[in-house]
């Protein structure tokens, strides 16, 4: 079903993919300490997937659309969801916004990875913060914060919002299916995390699981949302100046530590910490 150029193109990035995670796994299971040679491989990563982003056939490219004021049924089509910021996007089909999303979670643990590595050097090497350094991670966390904003734009697309405007011959996503909805919740809660508890983003990816786990009957979606309840967000370890919080809402009461950080082994001390915060609340 699916065309041999989008086929090769989604082989090279789970390939890509691949890679990634087996540097993760060395940084968990310390195989891998150096932060030298994890910034030179995870620079690598980054230029795989620019090199794969250079390569992307025209029919996966998308095009962006703003809500207008004369669209009163956005939401009611995106069942009750609004777009994020006004703003959403139309893509050749369902499978396009879905490689699309790999792509940018895979971009956001790269550079989250490069700039955690760069913040480790100085406290052995003072000097290696130059200007261009300074200036390539403050370009790092704007990519970051706008690969998430492009994930919350794809959600009215894959909830079926967009099919009055998507070009003629592409397949229309049926307003009841739930597959939208189980193709967003990995990017979901990576979009999520990028941000602290208050940013609105992060409020708006838990009303959009919320959405999902209730209409569609996604357990996993509201599982996903308990956790960025009280997630601190994957740049809670650099510092509270990596992060930009809201306004006038109440922080929860948060996990010592991101779920992004942990190793899957490790989960079930957030279940017991979580517990007993219960219990003496």
């Amino acid at each position: 079903m699916i065309p041999e150029v989008k086929n090769a193109m989604g082989n090279k990035l789970i390939l890509i993919i691949g890679d990634l995670a087996n540097l993760r796994a060395k940084l968990h299971t310390n195989v891998l300490t150096d932060s030298q040679q994890i910034l030179s491989e995870s620079r690598s990563i980054e230029a795989d997937l620019i090199a794969w982003l250079a390569a992307v056939p025209p029919d996966f490219i998308f095009s962006s659309h703003s809500i207008t004021p004369e669209d009163q049924s956005f939401e009611r089509r995106c069942h009750g969801i609004t777009a994020y910021n006004n703003e959403y996007h139309i893509y050749s089909d369902i499978w396009a916004p879905n490689c699309w999303n790999h792509y940018r979670c895979a971009r956001i643990f790269v550079s989250e990875l490069i700039l955690s590595q760069v913040n480790k050097m100085p406290q052995t090497s003072p000097t290696i913060m130059s200007e261009d350094i300074r200036f390539y991670c403050k370009s790092l966390r704007s990519t970051i914060s706008h690969l998430a904003a492009d994930i919350c734009r794809s959600v009215p697309f894959h909830l079926g919002a967009c099919n009055a405007e998507v070009p003629p011959g592409t397949p229309a996503i049926p307003p009841e299916s739930y597959l939208g909805g189980l193709m967003l919740l990995w990017p979901l809660f990576v979009a999520g995390i990028v941000e602290g508890p208050n940013h609105p983003q992060r409020r708006w990816v838990i009303h959009c699981l919320q959405i999902i786990g209730n209409t569609w009957g996604l357990a996993q979606a509201l599982a996903t949302m308990d956790i960025l309840n009280v997630d601190p967000g994957m740049f809670h370890c650099v510092g509270r100046s990596c992060q930009t919080t809201g306004s006038g809402i109440k922080s929860p009461k948060l996990f010592p530590v991101s779920v992004y950080q942990m190793s899957y082994h490790r989960l079930p001390e957030m279940k017991q910490y979580r517990e007993l915060q219960a219990s003496s609340a």
